[in-house]
């Protein structure tokens, strides 16, 4: 006798008695069972020892201001000596912010590397021509 036909049948065999089992555990609503149902409709509501939830609204924000201050580069008054290196800075993104040619920058603060900025370095901003 073929081996083949005995595997084939016990993989009916497993799926047939895993739909049995799941199928046991449903249940159908409408059937009319005389099940009763959980009361609900008189339990009283119970206070929670949970802190209520806050509430958070956006605030709104006028997309022409945002455009404005992302457009808007420091004044002469405004312009630093120097500048502390903060989270996510690039030197060329300090160089556009303070409107400094990148080489300028690199060769004020005597940088090997222009990629090796870390956080918390003390950069001299030169002034402008």
């Amino acid at each position: 006798m073929s081996r083949q036909p005995i595997r084939k049948l016990q993989g009916i065999a497993i799926v047939g008695l895993s739909s049995a089992i799941l199928l046991a555990g449903c249940s159908n609503p409408l059937s009319g069972s005389n099940d009763p149902a959980p009361e609900t409709a008189n339990a009283e509501a119970t206070a929670t020892t949970a802190p209520p939830m806050p509430i958070i609204t956006p605030t709104p924000v006028d997309p022409a201001a945002v455009e404005a201050a992302a457009n808007q580069t420091p004044g002469s008054d405004e312009r630093p000596d120097t500048y502390v290196v903060a989270e996510n800075d690039t030197l060329y993104g300090i160089a556009a912010r303070f409107e400094v040619d990148i080489a300028r920058l690199v060769q004020e603060n005597s940088l090997d590397n222009p990629n090796d900025i870390y956080v918390g370095q003390e950069l001299t901003i030169p002034p402008l021509e």
